[in-house]
C-alpha cells in the first residue's frame, strides 16, 4: 500500500476564527472599496470640471507613474515594521482626499489640484498591497497559506467591481466631491481595522545579531535586493507574464479614459429622450 501523506483541510471559518487575519482581510476590503470610490470619482470629477478626454487620459498616465515605481516598494517592505505601514497609508490618504471637498468649499477647485493628488496618494497607497501581502506569512500558518491568499484575491475582484458601480451611483446621486468625503471614511475605517493587526517576527533568532549592523549596511542591503529581485524576474517566467499584463493595462487604462466621456454622452442622450 503506497504512503500518503495526510491532508490538512483549512476551512475559511477557521481562518476567519483568526481575529488578526480577520480584521487584515476586512481592512482589505475596505481599502479595495476605498480605491475604486477614489478612481472613479478622480477619473469623473477631472472630466467634469475639463470636459476634455485629454485630462482623463492625463490622469489615467498620472496614475501609472507610482505602477511603474512599485517595484521599489519591496525590499522597503521587508525592512519596515508593517502595522505602521498599514494604519500610516490609511490616514495619508483618508486626509488627501479630503483636500478635494476642502478646496471645493473654499470655491478654489480646479483639475490641476486633482491631477497632483492622484498620483501622490496612490503612490503612498502603493504601500498597502505589499505589506498586506507580507503580513499573511506572519498570522496564518504555512498550510493555511493558499486559502488566505485566495481570498485576498478574490476581495480584490469582487469588491473592485462592486465598488465600481456604487462609485457611479453615488456620483449621479451626490456628486463627485461628495464621493471623496465618503472615502476618506472608508479609509479612516480600514486604519481603526489595522490597528488590532499583529505579526511575528519570522526572522527572531537572527534578530540580535542583525541589529548592531543594520543602520551600516541599510542601503547596500537594499540594493542588492532590489539587483536580486530584478535578476530573478528577468530569468524567469514572470518577464513574459509582466509584458502581458502591462498589455492588458494599457488597453484597460485606454478604455477608462474615454469612459466619463461616453458616460456622459450616454446620460445626455437619456435626458433628452424624457
Amino acid at each position: 500500500m503506497p504512503f500518503q501523506l495526510p491532508l490538512t483541510k483549512t476551512r475559511f471559518s477557521d481562518l476567519l476564527a483568526n481575529t488578526t487575519f480577520a480584521r487584515l482581510l476586512a481592512g482589505r476590503i475596505i481599502t479595495d472599496a476605498g480605491d475604486s470610490l477614489y478612481y472613479i470619482g478622480s477619473m469623473w470629477l477631472v472630466y467634469d470640471l475639463t470636459g476634455s478626454t485629454f485630462y482623463t487620459g492625463l490622469a489615467a498616465a498620472l496614475l501609472q507613474v507610482p505602477n511603474v515605481l512599485s517595484f521599489l516598494v519591496g525590499p522597503l517592505i521587508d525592512r519596515w515594521d508593517l502595522r505602521p505601514i498599514l494604519l500610516g497609508t490609511q490616514l495619508t490618504n483618508a486626509l488627501g482626499v479630503l483636500i478635494v471637498p476642502l478646496v471645493a468649499t473654499l470655491g478654489h477647485l480646479t483639475v490641476w489640484w486633482v491631477l497632483i493628488l492622484m498620483p501622490i496618494l496612490d503612490l503612498i497607497n502603493g504601500f498597502v498591497y505589499p505589506a498586506q501581502n507580507a503580513a499573511l506569512p506572519k498570522i496564518v500558518g504555512s498550510e493555511q497559506l493558499t486559502r488566505a491568499n485566495s481570498m485576498f484575491t478574490t476581495s480584490i475582484r469582487t469588491v473592485g467591481m462592486i465598488a465600481n458601480a456604487v462609485a457611479g451611483v453615488l456620483i449621479s446621486a451626490l456628486g463627485a466631491i461628495a464621493l471623496f468625503a465618503i472615502d476618506a471614511t472608508t479609509f479612516v475605517l480600514a486604519g481603526v481595522l489595522f490597528l488590532g493587526v499583529t505579526t511575528t517576527n519570522s526572522t527572531n533568532t537572527t534578530d540580535d545579531q542583525s541589529s548592531a549592523s543594520d543602520d551600516a549596511t541599510t542601503d547596500d542591503s537594499y540594493l542588492t535586493d532590489l539587483r536580486g529581485g530584478i535578476a530573478y524576474v528577468r530569468g524567469s517566467a514572470l518577464s513574459v507574464i509582466l509584458l502581458g499584463m502591462m498589455l492588458g493595462n494599457f488597453v484597460s487604462v485606454a478604455v477608462n479614459v474615454v469612459l466619463p466621456a461616453f458616460a456622459n454622452s450616454i446620460g445626455a442622450h437619456l435626458s433628452t429622450d424624457f
